[in-house]
C-alpha cells in the first residue's frame, strides 16, 4: 500500500468518517464527512464509527483510533477489513475525537481520515428567570430569582449603569436571594444578574424592569400623652349622730354616729363653740364610732361635734351646731 499524503488520502485513502452515537441501542444522530469536514454530536456512553472504504490493492486493514485532545488518540483499535467499529465504556462526562487509518501488509499507514469528534461537555447556557425585588425598605431590599440548573454568580448594582457594587451568590442552587444593604433612601437603583454553571456556561440578565427605588425615612412620631385621669374623692359621710346619758354618771354621756366607710372617733367639745376639749380614738377603723363626753354641768349648755378621717386622708364631720343641754337632770342634744 502506498502510504498517502492527507491530501491524497482525501482522493485514494479513507474518503469521510461517520460517528454514530448510541444510547443503550437507540440511535441519535449520524452523519458522513468529507475530508475537510467535522463533526459535533452529543453522547452517552457508546459510539458507532464508519468511515469509506479504502480502495488500494494492498490494503490489509483499518485501525480506529481516539483521544480526549484532538489530533492526539491515545487508544487504538484494531479493526481488521471492517469499516466501521462501536467503541463502548465511554466517559459521559469526557470529549473524544476519532480517525480511522489504513494500512498494508508491512504495517505502513495512510494518513488519518477527518477527524470526527464527540462533545460531551455542557454548553448551554443557563436561564435566569423569576426575578422577584421584595421588602423594601430606606435602606435594604431583598432579590430572588431562579435558575433553570444548579449556578452561582452575582449582583452588580448601584445607582447609575456603572454599578459599583457587587453581591456575590457563592452557593450552586437553583433558588438564588440576595440581600443589598446600606441603600440610600429615595434612591433608584439599577441592578443585573450574572450566573454560572458548573461547566462555566455564563448567564446575564439586565436591562428593562430590573430597578428599584428604596423607601423614604418617615419622620419619627411625636408621641402623645396618655392624660392621667383625675379622680374625684368619694366623699365620706357623717351621718345618726345621737347623745345617750350613762345612768351611773349624770355628768357623762355617750356620742355615737356613723360613717360611709372605717374611719377615725373624733370628739371636739366644751363650754363655747370654739370647743377646748378631744374625744378621740384613732384606731382601729371603723364605720359605727362611740365616744364618752365627760365634765358636763347640770344647767350649763355644752357644745360638740364629730370628727372622722379615713385611711386616704379624708375628713368629715358633723354639720351644724350640737348642743347638750340637761333636761329633767338628764343630757339631751339639742340644735
Amino acid at each position: 500500500m502506498q502510504v498517502l499524503t492527507r491530501k491524497q488520502i482525501c482522493r485514494f485513502g479513507i474518503l469521510g468518517l461517520a460517528v454514530l452515537v448510541l444510547v443503550g441501542m437507540n440511535p441519535i444522530a449520524s452523519a458522513a464527512h468529507s475530508c475537510s469536514e467535522s463533526h459535533h454530536i452529543n453522547s452517552q456512553q457508546t459510539a458507532h464509527v464508519s468511515w469509506d472504504e479504502n480502495t488500494e490493492t494492498d490494503l490489509a486493514g483499518y485501525r480506529l483510533k481516539y483521544g480526549e485532545q484532538s489530533g492526539q488518540y491515545e487508544t487504538v483499535i484494531e479493526v481488521g477489513n471492517q469499516t466501521s467499529c462501536t467503541v463502548s465504556g465511554l466517559d459521559p462526562d469526557v470529549d473524544y475525537y476519532f480517525a480511522a487509518v489504513a494500512y498494508n501488509a508491512e504495517q505502513q499507514e495512510s494518513w488519518p481520515s477527518n477527524e470526527g469528534f464527540l462533545i460531551h461537555k455542557d454548553t448551554t447556557d443557563p436561564i435566569i428567570s423569576d426575578v422577584r425585588v421584595s421588602d423594601i425598605t430606606s435602606s435594604s431590599v431583598i432579590i430572588t430569582w431562579v435558575t433553570d440548573e444548579p449556578t452561582q454568580g452575582s449582583i452588580d448594582y448601584g445607582a447609575t449603569a456603572a454599578f459599583d457594587r457587587t453581591v456575590y451568590s457563592p452557593t450552586e442552587t437553583n433558588l438564588h436571594r440576595a440581600t443589598l444593604n446600606a441603600l440610600a433612601t429615595s434612591t433608584t437603583y439599577f441592578y443585573r444578574i450574572t450566573m454560572m454553571d458548573a461547566a462555566g456556561n455564563k448567564a446575564t440578565r439586565s436591562g428593562a424592569g430590573l430597578y428599584f427605588t428604596t423607601l423614604p425615612v418617615l419622620p419619627t412620631p411625636i408621641p402623645i400623652p396618655t392624660p392621667t385621669p383625675t379622680l374625684t374623692p368619694v366623699p365620706l359621710v357623717v351621718s345618726s349622730v345621737h347623745l345617750k346619758p350613762l345612768q351611773r354618771y349624770t355628768t357623762h354621756a355617750l356620742i355615737t354616729w356613723k360613717t360611709s366607710r372605717p374611719a377615725t372617733s373624733r370628739v371636739e367639745h366644751g363650754a363655747t363653740p370654739s370647743y377646748g376639749k378631744v374625744s378621740e380614738r384613732k384606731v382601729p377603723l371603723v364605720t359605727t364610732h362611740t365616744r364618752v363626753v365627760r365634765s358636763l354641768r347640770l344647767k350649763k349648755t355644752f357644745y360638740f361635734r364629730v370628727v372622722s378621717e379615713d385611711a386616704n386622708g379624708t375628713v368629715a364631720e358633723s354639720t351644724g351646731e350640737f348642743k347638750i343641754v340637761f333636761r329633767d337632770g338628764k343630757p339631751v342634744i339639742r340644735r
